[in-house]
């Protein structure tokens, strides 16, 4: 026969015939069982009360200490506290946007775990080993009381009973996160629910206050450094794992490197919806910059990006500048397993033909996506792959820690959310703790990796809970910096990229702007310049960097904005470094000398823009221009906004200086009759001898000498007399800059000048002359450009209309072409070659006969006025875009006016070119610029309406233009 103990044991077989015997022995048993019980629990109470005592007395010792430490340590303690509880902070990165980024403040201070756990285990051991030992010794005298009652014929029942307390005892000890769900819900053995989360949630510095005995510990393995403590009663305890590397791993991690550092090997990268639609928005904008800045073959095909190459490391260059072109749209960094290395000062890199690099120190400063200003150039910043083959591997958890990440939801890698000091941080968990904790990572928003293993923080289960918002997107500012494109342009970019570097660290606090003479700067070393800072001779002739010296008086100011008038006239890049008394600049042989020269005779320079002469080095860069006296005051009115609109330089030389190359038609011969100026009035007279400082007359009425001013002297009865007069008393201008950024300026000085002395170039008998000055005395077949005068009359022109309504189309086109043009008086000035002179004149006659009088039209603009272009589809300059009625509504001359002014193109709509259009259709001609920024400004035009209409762009007519056409939702 057999029976099942109450509180559910296995079942005890019983001798036959002493059943009675049997009963009577266990109520003696359990009444005694019940005795101890019930001593035991008086003395566990005196010895609560004394743990109690204790226990609070080192809380607050712990306690004080705590708030010390914190009062050192906490980088967030001068703040005070606003008492939100679920507010989100970024500990990275506050104030930071897509276009500024700045320094990331330090992240909440980790709690000092090493010293915490263990004494936290000591304590644990201590007090497991007091408890077994207690409870062994109630079993041991249970078990004596059995044997007597028995005998010695029922020692084998007494040993099962024995066998049967340890059992019950030990099953009592188990923490509740150790135990199945059965046990769970029986309230003499475990913790209700609430009691659970109450221990867990304490501080991780308190060991959890339990009421079940704790097993004596047994030894785990280390988890990341630090050593864990498991049960004799979990019998599902992970099993040890070998730690050292994985070979899979480590040989998925060689091939990987392989792959990367193949010399020759054709390259595919997998494109997302997301990044195939950057490459090819607006025009095909950014793919059309990686084509210039590698020497690749490269096509889009489906989803995928290919890349290929015969000469070696081209098509690997390639890819890294695509990884890293679509990595700097959003800030991230390219991860590598295997990172380049630079060579010398970083200009070039091994393997990686067409590529620099540039260490940026950790304060940042640098926007990849920014450098791109500079041409041809593609930068993005690179780290290096997690080496997981390297690391040792992380056991299983064991069943109290399975069981807490079942409690709370969480998954090691999960993304959550950690609170410090009542606020919320980005973290990830790491692993679990044997006493209720969670190890987590801190979310860096530079995409950076903590130094430490095993998790930065610790933190009760309260204070962490799942991610209830989106990370922020990983920015990154500082480190290896790639950069890979047409050498000048990197050059430039690289600069840059270690002024802004050396800006920030100043800003800062982590550098220091004063230095002393000789002294390098922080943006000198990056770049790996010399120490006198000059250019090496064996990079003389070629793109190169030097630093110098500035006066004061350059340093701000109007000083500094003539520096920066220097650097674009001579096309170089100039960055003025903190404290302002040094400056680098960048550019070829030719180049850096003008640059240098310029910058020598600026400091000469008087409060008017006048200087005594220009040194040879900028003879090229120079042209000049004959500038009545009586024009000075309305030229010197607008020379800041000239110089500004052309980026060119306006200086004067002194009076009575000649313009070279020019002839002296204009002096009056002698012997001429003329009319000379005595005392306001005006008499008859005949020149002795002219020049071009003085005239020397003989006065009619008495026949007497006398020397008068080129001014104070004009030709009788001649058409041209106020003319030669104006020109016989003139200063020279001397106009800096690059050949089309001069002629612009020119021109517009011209007409600046034509309002106090009209007709001074604009009258027929001027033409030639004005050709002449427009040219600086050269040969037309020695020019680059030559200027036309054309009669608008001869054009159909408004002068009117292009003065007032249609001034904005008039500066499009200048820009769209490029061609110089101004309107002087009834003519039309024109610099440039002959196609430019060409398509401007088209151009203007366009607009006018599509927008003039638009306002009176039924249709408005889109109607296209009188215009329309039979040629348009066979043009090389011209994009035809189809547009549907409720599209192009939406085209006003406002946003006709931002899409030319971002895309520097030219837009006008016709009425179709001869061709029938549907229904609802109009057409509109993208003009001028090249192939990509007309497919920009095409794309601009779709955006137009993005939100109510989705515009494609098909083939008109069978040809290769692209048009733009919608389709109405």
């Amino acid at each position: 026969m057999s029976k099942r103990k109450a509180d559910g044991d296995d079942e005890v077989t019983l001798p036959l015939g002493k059943k009675e015997k049997k009963q009577k022995k266990d109520k003696k048993a359990k009444e005694k069982k019940q005795e101890a019980k019930k001593e035991d629990g008086d003395t566990n109470k005196s010895k609560k009360a004394k743990k109690d005592k204790k226990d609070k007395k080192d809380k607050k010792e712990k306690k004080d200490k705590k708030e010390k430490s914190k009062a050192d340590d906490d980088p967030f303690g001068d703040e005070p506290d606003d008492g939100q509880d679920d507010g989100w902070v970024n500990p990275f990165g506050d104030d930071m946007s897509d276009e500024e980024s700045t320094a990331a403040p330090s992240r909440p201070a980790a709690k000092p775990k090493a010293k915490e756990k263990k004494d936290k285990k000591e304590k644990q051991v201590g007090k497991t080993s007091k408890a077994k030992g207690k409870k062994a010794k109630n079993a041991d005298a249970e078990a004596e009381a059995l044997l007597d009652a028995f005998g010695e014929e029922n020692e084998e029942d007494g040993d099962e009973v024995q066998k049967e307390a340890d059992t019950t005892d030990a099953a009592e000890a188990v923490p509740p996160s150790q135990t199945g769900d059965d046990d769970a819900q029986d309230a003499g053995k475990t913790k209700d629910h609430e009691d659970f989360w109450n221990e867990i949630g304490e501080d991780s510095e308190e060991p959890p206050q339990e009421k079940a005995e704790v097993p004596e510990p047994q030894a785990v393995p280390e988890v990341n450094g630090t050593a864990g403590t498991g049960t004799e009663v979990a019998a599902d305890t992970a099993p040890e794992i070998p730690v050292g590397p994985d070979p899979a791993l480590k040989a998925k991690e060689e091939e990987e490197a392989q792959a990367e550092t193949d010399p020759l090997q054709p390259r595919v990268l997998q494109l997302s919806p997301e990044d195939k639609k950057i490459l090819m928005s607006s025009g095909q904008e950014q793919l059309s910059l990686l084509k210039h800045c590698c020497e690749a073959d490269i096509v889009v095909e489906d989803k995928e990006l290919k890349m290929s190459s015969e000469r070696p490391f081209v098509a690997r260059t390639a890819e890294l500048a695509a990884r890293g072109l679509l990595a700097s749209n959003t800030g991230a960094p390219v991860l590598l397993r295997v990172l380049p290395v630079a060579e010398g000062n970083g200009m070039d890199v091994a393997d990686l033909p067409g590529a620099s690099m540039l260490d940026v120190p950790g304060t940042g400063g640098v926007e990849p996506k920014e450098l791109r200003r500079f041409g041809n150039v593609v930068a993005a910043f690179l780290r290096a792959k997690d080496q997981e083959s390297l690391k040792s591997q992380k056991p299983s958890m064991t069943s109290v820690q399975a069981d807490l990440s079942r409690q709370l939801d969480l998954s090691i890698g999960q993304a959550v959310e950690v609170r410090y000091d009542h606020q919320w941080f980005h973290a990830t968990v790491v692993s679990f703790t044997e006493h209720g904790t969670v190890m987590a990572d801190y979310f860096r928003v530079d995409g950076s990796l903590p130094d430490c293993e095993g998790g930065e923080i610790e933190a009760g289960a309260v204070d962490v809970r799942a991610a209830q918002t989106p990370r922020p997107k990983i920015r990154v500012d500082s480190g290896k910096l790639i950069l890979i494109g047409e050498r000048k342009a990197r050059m430039c970019a690289r600069l840059h990229a270690a002024a802004q570097a050396e800006r920030r660290a100043v800003a800062t606090g982590n550098a220091n702007p004063l230095y002393r003479q000789g002294e390098q700067t922080m943006a000198e070393e990056m770049l790996g310049m010399p120490e006198d800072g000059q250019v090496p001779e064996e990079e003389e002739m070629g793109v190169a960097v030097c630093s110098f010296e500035l006066p004061p008086e350059t340093a701000t100011g109007p000083g500094l904005q003539r520096l920066n008038q220097a650097a674009s006239v001579t096309d170089t890049v100039l960055e003025v470094l903190p404290g302002g008394r040094k400056a680098i600049l960048c550019g070829d042989f030719e180049e850096r000398q003008r640059a240098r020269a310029l910058l020598e005779l600026l400091p000469k320079v008087g409060h008017y823009g006048d200087i005594a002469s220009i040194p040879i080095e900028l003879q090229d860069l120079t042209s000049h221009l004959r500038v009545p006296n009586a024009a000075m005051q309305a030229v010197r009115e607008k020379q800041k906004d000239i110089e500004m609109e052309t980026g060119s330089l306006m200086l004067w030389l002194p009076s009575g200086s000649v313009a070279p190359n020019r002839q002296t038609e204009h002096l009056i011969p002698n012997g001429a009759y003329v009319e000379a100026q005595y005392r306001g009035a005006w008499h008859n007279a005949t020149v002795v001898y002219s020049s071009e400082q003085s005239i020397q007359i003989s006065w009619e009425y008495d026949g007497s000498l006398d020397e008068v001013e080129p001014d104070q002297v004009r030709e009788k009865d001649t058409s041209n007399a106020a003319r030669a007069a104006w020109l016989r008393s003139h200063r020279v201008m001397v106009v800096l800059g690059q050949e089309k950024q001069r002629l612009e300026c020119l021109l517009r000085v011209m007409v600046a000048s034509e309002k106090p002395c009209p007709g001074l170039w604009s009258s027929d008998d001027a033409l030639e002359e004005a050709q002449i000055e427009v040219l600086d005395g050269h040969d037309e077949t020695d020019c680059t450009y030559s200027l036309e005068i054309t009669p608008l009359a001869s054009l159909d022109l408004d002068s009117a209309w292009f003065a007032g309504p249609g001034c904005v189309a008039f500066a499009a086109a200048e820009r769209a072409i490029p061609c110089a043009m101004q309107i002087l008086g009834r003519k039309l000035m024109l610099a440039g070659t002959e196609d430019e002179r060409s398509h401007a004149k088209e151009y203007l006659s366009w607009v006018q006969l599509s927008r003039k009088g638009f306002e009176h039209s039924t249709v408005g603009l889109r109607g296209g006025g009188q215009l329309d272009v039979t040629d348009a589809d066979m043009r090389d300059d011209v994009l035809p875009a189809l547009l549907p009625e409720d599209q192009a509504v939406w085209i006003t001359l406002e946003r006709i006016a931002e899409i030319q002014r971002e895309t520097r193109t030219f837009l006008v709509f016709d009425q179709g070119g001869g061709s029938s259009l549907e229904t609802g259709m109009r057409r509109l001609l993208v003009a001028g610029g090249d192939d990509v920024r007309r497919m920009q400004a095409a794309a601009r035009v779709r955006e137009t309406q993005s939100g109510l209409q989705q515009a494609a762009i098909r083939p008109l007519g069978g040809t290769e233009h692209n048009v733009l056409a919608t389709e109405h939702q």
